[in-house]
């Protein structure tokens, strides 16, 4: 859907800063964002699940980074079936699909 990897990324970085923290990804995106989740979970070792994705989210993070550093970042996370969650970057979500499908 996208012409390229810096396309695809601009299109769910909208997304995501124009979703308002702790709230839903709108209805008209949300297919846009399970499925790029599902696109990693293959193209990206470790982050297979055998669950259904079923809402996704925008979580900010105070992470701490090395030298005792926080950092404020947001990402997506999503919803499963089961009541559990798991967050991603998009970013990372988009290369590694890129380099999986090359």
């Amino acid at each position: 859907m996208f012409d390229g990897v810096g396309e695809a990324k601009e299109h769910f970085k909208a997304v995501l800063n124009g979703t308002a923290v702790g709230s839903p990804v709108e209805a008209s995106e949300l297919r846009n964002v399970l499925a790029l989740y599902a696109d990693y979970c293959v193209a990206a070792p470790g982050h297979e699940v055998d669950k259904t994705a079923v809402n996704a989210f925008r979580r900010q993070n105070n992470d701490e980074r090395p030298g005792g550093i926080h950092a404020v970042t947001t990402c997506f996370y999503v919803h499963f079936e089961d009541g559990t969650e798991s967050d991603f970057s998009y970013g990372k979500a988009v290369s590694a699909i890129a380099s999986h499908s090359t």
